[in-house]
């Protein structure tokens, strides 16, 4: 989450959600004004399972919440991999908003992405996210054996390739059916 998260006079009678959106207005404005921007940490969650063709990172809190200030862009800085797609945990993104809004087509044209039809959330604005670095936090076990098939290969190479967050490990394989 933002550093400024709690710096936001009124939280008292606020929605906890809409306090972190204008915190996150406020880094995303301010890494306009400030060279070099700080590093902060952002936690994200795919849209894997949202039934649309989004653009694939949400800030985690606001998972599946259908809040237009959900999206975040992430470019990875050179040398840093991209992160590959999974349902099965938490991203943390380490980096620096550098200010910009830009829609989901823009962010596909700069990655060299191609745009197919169906894509109408990727019409909308959201910041941009460099990612200096990143880990992923996976939970704790597959909730079902579609789940572990799905993303098991994912995380066994994000595990290979040491991109569990500290202290993260495996998942658990998925109890069998007890029925």
């Amino acid at each position: 989450m933002p550093r400024s998260l709690g710096e936001d006079s009124d939280t008292a009678d606020s929605d906890p959600l809409d306090v972190l959106a204008r915190t996150i207005e406020k880094e995303v404005t301010g890494a306009l004004r400030k060279k070099p921007a700080g590093r902060i940490v952002i936690y994200a969650d795919t849209t894997i399972d949202y039934g649309c063709r989004c653009p694939p990172f949400v800030y985690a809190p606001f998972w599946n919440m259908g809040r237009t200030d959900s999206y975040v862009l992430p470019i990875f800085a050179k040398g840093v991999p991209d992160a590959p797609l999974t349902k099965q945990g938490v991203y943390r993104f380490a980096g620096h908003f550098d200010g910009r809004r830009m829609t989901g087509f823009d962010w596909l044209k700069l990655r060299g992405g191609a745009v197919r039809e169906g894509m109408s959330e990727y019409a909308r604005k959201a910041p941009v996210f460099i990612v200096e670095g990143w880990c992923f936090e996976p939970v704790d076990a597959f909730p079902h054996t579609f789940a572990e098939e799905a993303y098991g290969a994912i995380l066994k190479e994000m595990a290979r390739n040491g991109r569990f967050c500290p202290g993260a490990r495996y998942p658990a394989p998925a109890e069998p059916d007890s029925n």
